[in-house]
């Protein structure tokens, strides 16, 4: 295949080129650089000093949750600013990032193919690319607007306090569906409670916004393929069924989408069991009647692996359902990533090969994990042993409760698996992080980053890449990277 038209690629193609085999650093790179700068912002105009700046940023955009400031101290500005950080690095919107530069890419070269009279490539590829950048974006706007709408409403007409409000519905729309957890109010979720209307609408978004989304997704194409007509339309639908991971990472054929689900299902039921069984005489959950104790227990055990939303505290539960609660965090959106290495070209032929790479993502950044909380442990160790046990009603108490060293480790787990839950801090409302140093904080920021960061390829799997496409791999997989960004194309005339 001629590539001379890769010497006039624009900006955005060149940077598809560099996506392609170095697709965790350019998303590593748009992550940090949007905290940075959200950071700056809530500096210079909101007033935060730089470490809680950074922080609040990071855990926005990586989908944190963890707050070490009150939230309903901020004004309006700093609150629409973390609102605007957390849709724009928000997990399912930005999937599409490589669809849309894939467009670009795929316009170039067809323009090319055209203006030197080669072969007309097929427009079916970009009309199916058009098709799943509207389907994507149509069903995250859907699903905004819908919860949006549904918590106003449950505050005007079911809670009929008027806590709630406009921006109020609005941000909270927002961290559910981001999978975030940051809230208005320290009182928002425990004041949601009692009505099981608003708690399923916050679920719902937390669900369809992670690891319900490819399988809401497939769903959604499979009805439309079904119900369009015969034409051009219907088999870009067909394509997108047949093939998803050609054109998309969270699209999944059949059998993966049902293995998804039932995981999904599974994870959330026994989450349910646990502490229903640990937990049903609790005296935190005592205070509400049988029906809405079900409907509290459920909504945590639906958000706890992403949603980090709790409407009552974590740290008056028993040390087994902590554990347990521990565990699903750790292990966050591992189905999605699970389904997306079970798709891999060379998985599907290697079984063996597929529980390796399951294996090494469950352990992966072990190491790195161990020495950030090591270096976080040095650091509080001087605030847990002036900790007294005296402030606990038992000595089992003081691991949540207290400034220990279980604590800690909660608070590493939900930075590194993106939830946002936390036992909470000595005083206020706040994360138990808010009470760590200011270099503990900024080691959690990079422990989010790590979290956002597991189960991303290193490039774009080959094997699913267009024929046009594989040249661009074949070129940048032997170029450096500032070849890839356009300094040199001795290399092109060569291939």
């Amino acid at each position: 295949m001629d590539l001379h038209w890769l010497k006039t690629k624009s900006l955005a193609e060149h940077f598809y080129t560099l996506a392609l085999t170095h697709y965790r650093l350019v998303y590593a790179g748009y992550l940090v650089s949007l905290s940075l700068v959200g950071a700056l912002l809530l500096n210079l105009c909101c007033g935060l000093q730089w470490v809680p700046a950074i922080f609040m940023a990071f855990s926005s955009v990586m989908g944190g949750g963890l707050a070490i400031v009150e939230t309903s101290e901020m004004n309006s500005l700093t609150l629409g600013i973390l609102a605007g950080l957390m849709t724009l690095g928000s997990q399912l919107l930005m999937t599409l990032i490589p669809v849309l530069l894939r467009r670009v890419a795929f316009r170039s070269w067809h323009t090319w193919c055209i203006e030197q009279g080669k072969p007309k490539p097929s427009a079916d590829e970009d009309g199916t690319l058009e098709l799943l950048v509207r389907l994507v974006s149509s069903y995250c706007l859907v699903c905004l607007t819908l919860g949006f709408f549904s918590l106003w409403v449950v505050d005007a007409l079911v809670v009929q306090d008027g806590s709630l409000g406009c921006f109020t519905a609005l941000f909270m729309a927002i961290s559910a569906f981001s999978s975030n957890g940051l809230t208005l109010t320290s009182t928002y979720m425990s004041s949601l409670s009692p009505y099981n209307s608003g708690l399923f609408i916050l679920a719902a978004l937390v669900v369809l916004g992670n690891t319900g989304a490819p399988i809401c997704l497939r769903c959604i194409t499979a009805i439309a393929c079904r119900v369009t007509k015969p034409g051009r339309r219907k088999n870009q639908l067909q394509t997108l069924l047949e093939n998803p991971r050609q054109f998309y990472t969270w699209m999944f054929p059949a059998a993966q989408t049902l293995w998804l689900l039932l995981v999904l299902a599974l994870l959330v039921v026994a989450q349910i069991i646990a502490m229903l069984v640990l937990d049903w005489s609790n005296a935190e959950l005592a205070q509400f009647g049988p029906e809405t104790r079900i409907a509290n227990i459920a909504f945590v055990a639906a958000s706890l692996r992403s949603g980090g939303f709790s409407t009552f505290s974590i740290q008056k539960l028993s040390e087994p359902t902590a554990f347990c609660i521990l565990v699903c965090m750790y292990i966050s959106t591992s189905p999605i990533t699970v389904a997306i290495k079970s798709t891999n070209a060379r998985a599907a032929h290697q079984r063996s090969e597929l529980l390796t790479e399951v294996r090494a993502h469950l352990t992966k950044h072990t190491l790195i994990l161990a020495t950030l909380l090591w270096v976080i442990l040095c650091l509080e160790w001087k605030s847990m042993e002036s900790f007294s046990t005296a402030q606990c009603a038992t000595a089992a108490a003081c691991d949540l409760q207290g400034f220990s060293f279980f604590k800690i480790c909660f608070e590493t787990v939900s930075a590194y698996g993106t939830v946002g839950l936390s036992l909470g801090a000595a005083t206020g409302d706040l994360s138990f992080s808010a009470d760590w140093t200011a270099g503990s904080q900024l080691l959690l920021c990079s422990v989010m980053l790590l979290g956002r960061m597991r189960g991303l390829p290193e490039q774009i799997d080959g094997a699913f890449a267009s024929e046009w496409e594989k040249p661009l791999l074949k070129l940048a997989s032997s170029n450096s990277l500032g070849d890839l960004l356009g300094e040199s194309h001795g290399r092109i005339e060569q291939l």
